[in-house]
């Protein structure tokens, strides 16, 4: 009975993801990864092509070695309110009568909202 090999590692006991890179050392990053498949094949190591293209992946990238830094959550600061009632339900049944009486001598919605913009310049 054949005898089982531990994941990662080849019959010889080398560790497949470190033969790639010391492959990719020799030949070059730039290599092929068929050639590097094809050389490790010959010293009787098995690897998939998507493992060899991973690595190599990893070795091109700057900081592969590197940890990266987990996120950090940043709590937001919320706004100050200026003065205004955050919803229409912290406003009195007796304010939105007197917003109705005054938007009907303004004539309009639009007409009231100019009036309020002009008091507001005059501040």
């Amino acid at each position: 009975m054949a005898k089982k090999t531990k994941r990662g590692r080849s019959a010889g006991g080398v560790n497949k993801a470190q033969a790639i890179r010391d492959e990719f050392k020799k030949q070059g990053i730039e290599t092929a990864p068929k050639e590097v498949i094809a050389t490790l094949k010959k010293q009787g190591i098995n690897v998939a092509p998507a493992q060899v293209s991973n690595i190599r992946t990893s070795l091109k990238s700057p900081g592969s070695k590197k940890k990266k830094k987990k996120a950090v959550r940043r709590k937001v600061a919320r706004a100050k309110s200026g003065g205004r009632p955050s919803s229409v339900s912290a406003v009195s049944a007796d304010a939105l009568r007197a917003a109705k009486k005054f938007i009907e001598q303004a004539g309009d919605m639009q007409q009231a909202r100019a009036a309020l913009d002009l008091l507001a310049e005059l501040r």
